[in-house]
């Protein structure tokens, strides 16, 4: 396929730009300390180079609902509010704790009513971008021209 900026023939779907610019694996180790303890290790490694990293969707948001945001904020509400009642004995410090998790209940439950719906609207498009020019982009790797056929 032909850049359409330049006319370059060194064009490469950004999928395999990605895909050929990531190499991962796992690392694992076993050792013995002169206490004879045993400890075992793992580890992951992901590697990318800097264009495979700026190509890469993000993971899918996940966006609370107006109701999962309702009833989580107004049950924790209820839990706090009734710790922070019964914890007259504790002590003014311990107090404040649920104390604290009362207001940010509360207002997790009021913010419930406010319109974010043009918010999560912005963040879904935005990643909706990303993944449909993962999977269907094109890349001039003279000019650097991103687009979609």
């Amino acid at each position: 396929m032909k850049c359409p900026e330049c006319a370059g023939n060194n064009t490469q779907k950004v999928k395999v730009t990605v895909l050929t610019g990531t190499t991962g694996g796992s690392v694992t180790g076993v050792g013995v300390n002169t206490n004879l303890d045993l400890g075992i290790a793992r580890a992951k490694i992901k590697t990318q180079t800097s264009m495979a990293a700026k190509y890469t969707p993000p993971p899918e948001p996940i966006l609370m609902g107006k109701w999962t945001m309702r009833i989580f904020g107004g049950l924790t509400s209820v839990i706090f509010i009734y710790m922070w009642f019964d914890s007259a004995d504790w002590g003014i410090i311990f107090r404040l704790v649920p104390a604290g998790f009362s207001v940010v209940s509360i207002l997790m439950f009021l913010f419930s009513f406010t319109d974010t719906s043009s918010t999560n609207k912005n963040i879904r498009n935005k990643w909706q971008v990303k993944k449909d020019l993962y999977e269907k982009g094109w890349i001039c790797l003279q000019c650097g021209k991103e687009w979609m056929p």
